[in-house]
């Protein structure tokens, strides 16, 4: 249609354009993308946790080792203040 309101030729009709209904198709490739960014966000998710959990214990293990090498020099501090 023109602006005038007078149709040009080789134009369709606009009428029997909005009788028909246009299915619409789901964006499976969209949807497949959400699935595999859901699948990759749960799997870091779960080794990130793995790993925070492994650092705490090997600050815990190391912690432990300091305070047991820490130890005998303590003491021998100690004795060198008892000498003195």
């Amino acid at each position: 249609m023109s602006p005038d309101g007078v149709a040009l030729p080789g134009a369709p009709a606009t009428t029997p354009r909005l009788g028909r209904r246009i299915k619409q198709r789901r964006p499976w490739m969209l949807i497949a993308a959400c699935f595999l960014l859901v699948g990759l966000s749960v799997t870091l998710w779960g080794k990130w946790v793995e790993n925070r959990e492994r650092a705490d214990r090997l600050a815990a293990e190391l912690k432990k080792v300091y305070f047991e090498a820490e130890k005998p020099r303590t003491e021998a501090t100690v004795a060198k203040q008892r000498i003195a």
